[in-house]
């Protein structure tokens, strides 16, 4: 009878989770003394690096996918996870077997020998193991916080991409873009290429390329969609079928290749934001691997991401997603307005204590007609009072439930007789809940 490793694996998370005191302390060293000892080689034959306060995982699931079609071997590390450790680490889209994981933290607690190491440390050293014996092609790494003190920077890129800066992590990164996407800039390399997918770069992550001969390619500048903002709206009806309709629009998009010329591209059906879907594209480019309309329509067509925009349920129409800051409200605000064709949406909400609550609301915009809240079921939840007086001081209209799945069962219940679309988002956690 083969082994089963699965218990063997939920000890060594315990294990990890309680040989440090903390859960995030900032800094390389402690990472980069043990990985010193564990490296054996290069890590892949390219290696990107994804910071941003939204829209890494996103970026990289696309980035992932276009790699795979044309051909590559990939693997990637990001964080955190819906339901089991495992998400964590892909291997050409596999999730990495419990077998190997045991390995890895085996293999990390015997080179930390007297470094302590928090859960995220020890977490990205094994993963980093994981990869480097399974010799890929590229290696798509996400940045867990920030990231110039961020763990995962211990490895260098060979394209670094910041996919978007705004106010999120206050108590690590500073209360303003500029600090914040200092911090992020961290991630660069002199001389190595770098993307920025969000809109309106800081003036600090300007600089830092500039200070270091950094070729960066800016959405809305050297790639970006082609039509006007006005014009840009597809057609979301297909969200509501099998297959897009004949007659839904196509978004026309375009990039810089890497001889500098702007390349047109047609864009896929997707409910994920357009910015991470071109941002992923022009990552290809820089990489050096070609691309073009067949290439992208086959991939991505139709591509969906766990917990990011997901679709859920068709009747009712259920969405699932883990934005919890308001920059993260304000695409579901415009994806909301863009699909829902007169129907009302029900939200489904909880968030954890350190979030900007007001401000996630408020980024809604009035597309919630109902919310239906509760508190999430861990440590770090925010009371149900202060999700009262945010929503109050907007004046929304919600109901108070004692969990998760009373609430979006009454949200289902009263979708299904309006035909209404529910939206669940806040944290990963009431994704996972839900899901």
């Amino acid at each position: 009878m083969t082994k089963s490793y699965q218990d063997e694996l939920q000890q060594w998370l315990t294990l990890i989770e309680q040989n440090h005191p903390s859960d995030i302390e900032m800094g390389l060293d402690r990472t980069l003394t043990v990985y010193t000892r564990l490296r054996k080689g290069r890590l892949a034959k390219q290696v990107v690096l994804v910071a941003g306060t939204n829209g890494k995982g996103s970026t990289i699931a696309v980035l992932e996918r276009l790699l795979l079609e044309a051909g590559l071997s990939v693997g990637v590390y990001s964080s955190p996870h819906i339901h089991i450790y495992n998400e964590r680490i892909r291997i050409n889209g596999e999730l990495i077997d419990d077998k190997r994981l045991v390995e890895s933290f085996q293999v990390v607690e015997k080179a930390r020998r007297t470094t302590p190491l928090t859960y995220f440390e020890c977490g990205t050293l094994g993963a980093l193991y994981c990869l480097e014996r399974a010799r890929l092609d590229v290696v798509l790494l996400e940045v867990g916080l920030g990231g110039r003190l961020d763990a995962v920077n211990i490895v260098d890129p060979d394209l670094s991409i910041i996919t978007s800066v705004d106010i999120d992590h206050v108590e690590w990164l500073g209360d303003n873009r500029e600090s914040i996407g200092f911090e992020k800039a961290g991630i660069f390399r002199q001389g190595v290429p770098a993307i920025y997918g969000g809109d309106n770069p800081p003036e600090s992550v300007i600089q830092q390329a500039n200070a270091q001969n950094i070729d960066l390619h800016i959405h809305d500048t050297h790639f970006g969609l082609r039509n006007q903002p006005s014009e840009a709206v597809a057609d979301y009806s297909w969200v509501f079928d099998t297959q897009p309709s004949q007659s839904a629009q196509r978004v026309v998009g375009y990039l810089r290749d890497q001889t500098g010329s702007t390349k047109e591209i047609l864009m896929p059906y997707s409910l994920l934001p357009e910015s991470n879907i071109l941002t992923a594209i022009q990552a290809m480019a820089c990489l050096g691997h070609l691309t073009n309309d067949t290439h992208i329509l086959k991939a991505l067509d139709g591509f969906a991401v766990k917990g990011r925009f997901e679709v859920y349920g068709s009747q009712p129409l259920v969405l699932l997603d883990v934005g919890h800051n308001p920059h993260a409200a304000r695409f579901l605000s415009r994806r909301l307005s863009e699909i829902k064709g007169g129907r009302p949406v029900y939200a489904v909400f909880s968030v954890l204590t350190d979030k900007d609550v007001n401000g996630i609301v408020e980024g809604l915009n009035g597309q919630i007609d109902h919310w239906y809240i509760a508190p999430l079921a861990c440590p770090r939840a925010m009371k149900l009072p202060e999700i009262c007086n945010a929503l109050s001081n907007n004046q929304q209209q919600f109901t108070e439930y004692d969990g998760l799945n009373n609430a979006f069962n009454e949200a289902v219940n009263v979708a299904k007789e309006s035909d209404g679309i529910v939206m669940c988002f806040g944290s990963f956690h009431v994704v996972s809940d839900i899901n």
